[in-house]
């Protein structure tokens, strides 16, 4: 008796197809004051605040020391979004939800805003979580790991609420910028620490 099921191209396919149900219930079900939060909930510069006063925070109770943990934290995020946007993203190649033909006219696009050709990892997830890991480190506060986490949240949630991203997308940019975050400090503390 010979068995033709294949479980793990299943699994994949069945992880996949949820991947974008949830995608499209998350989209589609989008209305104010929803897409006005998530339109600019998904700009960088809304986070500036934070980042400046974690900065603040930094430099006050650590003098030199948090001028060289800032430059250090600058340097964890240019690195995290140069490998997922020059090396992840073109590698793998998958398209962004809003650039995907079977997906056409499935998606609420605001604005007609689609996004870059690929999708996996997001580098909004990915950037966010690094910046807010790495801050969470040297500053070793729960408030601070608290904000972190929720502004990491709501500035990739956005992603998959505006179409432009699967909700893998996100999760893998979390991890990936997570990772990314604490080995580079671990490398830079073993380094000049």
């Amino acid at each position: 008796m010979g068995y033709t099921s294949n479980p793990p191209e299943d699994l994949i396919e069945k992880l996949l197809e949820w991947d974008t149900q949830a995608l499209l219930w998350i989209n589609t079900n989008g209305m104010e004051p929803w897409d006005t939060i998530a339109w600019y909930g998904t700009k960088g510069w809304i986070g500036i605040p934070l980042y400046l006063v974690a900065s603040g925070w930094l430099l006050w109770r650590k003098g030199k020391q948090g001028l060289r943990a800032l430059a250090v934290i600058v340097a964890i995020i240019a690195a995290t979004d140069l490998i997922c946007a020059r090396i992840l993203k073109p590698g793998v190649g998958r398209l962004r939800p809003s650039h995907e033909p079977c997906l056409s006219g499935r998606l609420r696009l605001l604005h007609g805003y689609r996004g870059g050709l690929y999708s996996f990892p997001s580098n909004h997830a990915a950037n966010t979580a690094a910046g807010s890991v790495a801050f969470a480190l040297y500053i070793r506060h729960p408030l601070v790991w608290l904000i972190g986490a929720l502004w990491t949240f709501l500035h990739s949630f956005t992603r998959v609420y505006l179409g432009v991203h699967y909700p893998s997308d996100i999760l893998a940019g979390w991890i990936i910028g997570s990772l990314l975050s604490l080995v580079l400090l671990k490398v830079y503390q073993r380094r000049y620490a």
